[in-house]
């Protein structure tokens, strides 16, 4: 578990995931689109909120995940399992995966990283940094959606990996870190034509 400042209405400063108290913090951008709050830090320590966090990817033998701003590889059976496991959850990503899917995905909520001041697309929430992303996030399960920055900083506090491993290796530009069996066990394995998709749960 992770361990994020909640929401709190007697501090009107507080990164929450509750609309009516985010709209009184004063370091929301005019769109309301900016989730990270100036006083993170102190939160951080006087305020509890218990987040799952799962990382999905489908990953080659090389550990390549992306080619050239999309994904290195597609299956539709494997894209209709990321839409059955994402819908109705939070989703966190980069500011590249976002623009290669060039829309939020509905029924989920989207918050991107960026360190890009002036970018706001609708019906997103836009954030500066992992913490500030969690943090907006509020309670429940948060789903890292890429790329491969976010994942090497997100993987060591993970709770859950839903990998897709495919049987081949792949040309690619982005890749994830290998998983480390000294942290994630192997919890359950479905055999497919070419890959297997796999879940990992930590120690």
């Amino acid at each position: 578990m992770i361990l994020l400042p909640s929401c709190s209405r007697e501090h009107p400063l507080a990164l929450a995931a509750d609309r009516s108290v985010r709209d009184r913090c004063g370091t929301y951008c005019r769109r309301r689109q900016y989730a990270e709050c100036a006083a993170f830090s102190a939160l951080l320590a006087r305020h509890d909120v218990a987040v799952t966090l799962t990382l999905i990817a489908s990953v080659a033998q090389n550990g390549v995940i992306g080619r050239s701003g999309d994904l290195a590889w597609r299956d539709r059976d494997d894209l209709q399992r990321v839409k059955h496991m994402t819908l109705g959850r939070v989703l966190v990503m980069g500011r590249r995966t976002f623009d290669s899917i060039g829309r939020p995905l509905p029924g989920r909520r989207t918050i991107v990283v960026t360190r890009q001041k002036d970018w706001a697309p609708d019906g997103v929430t836009v954030v500066r940094s992992i913490d500030g992303a969690l943090a907006a996030a509020g309670d429940g399960e948060v789903i890292c959606f890429g790329g491969g920055e976010l994942y090497a900083q997100l993987i060591d506090r993970a709770d859950r990996l839903e990998i897709t491993e495919i049987e081949s290796v792949l040309d690619g530009d982005v890749y994830v870190p290998p998983i480390d069996p000294s942290r994630w066990s192997e919890a359950e394995r479905a055999r497919r034509e070419g890959y297997s998709w796999v879940t990992y749960t930590t120690h």
